[in-house]
């Protein structure tokens, strides 16, 4: 099998994530039912894909998931704590619209200045400065190879929107728990496959607006189906 490659892939389910809660690089909660589902099913998917090495963010949803993957595919986890979610600092745990009721100026500042960071929280200029050091790392240490990394929605859309050589933007690459996007490396790096989530049939996701919600409109729960559509 030739080629690099780098895959992404977001953990799965928690009970913050189906309960629409801002989890973030505070937040360390276990994966659920469907959340281990989810995880066996992308274990399943990436079998075939010749990967030499696994990398999970330090957090417990992120390590679980990729231990999952690891064990069906004979791979041991390496962590990187540089892999980590977003710091919402004093949001951790809030609803979007508990978050809108008491930090709308907030969320509107963060769409234009990526110096804003929420209190006890990080900036994105800091947040998407630590992710992308670590890909670079994981990345030149597997030049030639095929690798997993097991990481967060926000991570892994800041850090392959700056893969692709698109960093501003950002909210195009968000990605469902458990989805699967493949990078091929090289001089030129391509994106070949975004949020795969055809292995997910039958398990179901979670729909989450988060911090891209409507300023001007109340969020909606999050919405659960038996598919993605």
């Amino acid at each position: 099998m030739s080629g690099s490659r780098l895959y992404l892939v977001r953990h799965g389910e928690t009970e913050a994530n189906a309960e629409g809660l801002w989890q973030g690089r505070q937040g360390d909660d276990p994966l659920n039912e469907r959340g281990r589902a989810q995880s066996q099913a992308a274990a399943e998917a990436l079998v075939d894909s010749g990967a030499s090495a696994i990398y999970a963010s330090s957090l417990r949803r992120a390590t679980e998931t990729a231990e999952i993957i690891g064990a069906r595919l004979g791979l041991p986890v390496k962590i990187h704590a540089g892999l980590r979610e977003y710091d919402f600092g004093d949001l951790e745990g809030a609803t979007t619209s508990e978050v809108l009721a008491q930090w709308k100026t907030l969320l509107g500042r963060w769409r234009t200045d990526p110096s804003a960071k929420p209190p006890g929280g990080e900036s994105a200029m800091e947040f998407t400065l630590r992710v992308g050091a670590a890909l670079h790392e994981i990345v030149e240490r597997h030049e030639s190879e095929r690798v997993i990394v097991v990481a967060h929605g926000g991570s892994i859309s800041v850090g392959l929107a700056a893969l692709v050589g698109e960093p501003d933007a950002w909210q195009d690459y968000q990605m469902t728990n458990c989805g699967i996007s493949t990078v091929r490396l090289g001089p030129k790096r391509e994106l070949l496959d975004f949020d795969e989530t055809s292995h997910l049939e039958g398990i179901g996701t979670t729909a989450w607006s988060g911090a891209d919600v409507t300023l001007d409109e109340p969020s909606e729960p999050p919405q659960t189906s038996p598919e993605r559509t």
